[in-house]
C-alpha cells in the first residue's frame, strides 16, 4: 500500500491497513522526520530499509522504539 507522506497519523494508518500488528517490512524513502513514522508504524521483529532521503538526510531517530520493538534498519543505494 502506499500512503501520503504528509498525512496525519501516519503511522497508524499503516498499522491499520497491515492489520492493526503493522507490516514486517517498510522502504522509506523520504527520510527525514518521517523516519520515526515508518519505525513506530512496524510490527516488533520488523524491518526498515532505507534506500533514499528525499526529504533530507537530518532528523532525530527514536533508538528507543528500535531496541523495544526488537526491529532492524539497514540502508541501501
Amino acid at each position: 500500500a502506499a500512503f501520503r507522506y504528509d498525512a496525519s497519523e501516519l503511522a497508524t494508518l499503516i498499522r491499520d491497513a497491515a492489520g492493526g500488528a503493522g507490516p514486517a517490512v517498510a522502504i522509506d524513502m523520504l527520510g527525514g522526520p518521517h523516519l520515526n513514522d515508518a519505525l513506530l508504524a512496524l510490527r516488533p521483529g520488523g524491518r526498515l530499509v532505507s534506500i533514499a532521503f528525499l526529504n533530507g538526510t537530518r532528523d532525530l531517530v527514536k533508538i528507543g522504539t528500535l531496541l523495544s520493538k526488537n526491529l532492524q534498519w539497514s540502508g541501501i543505494t
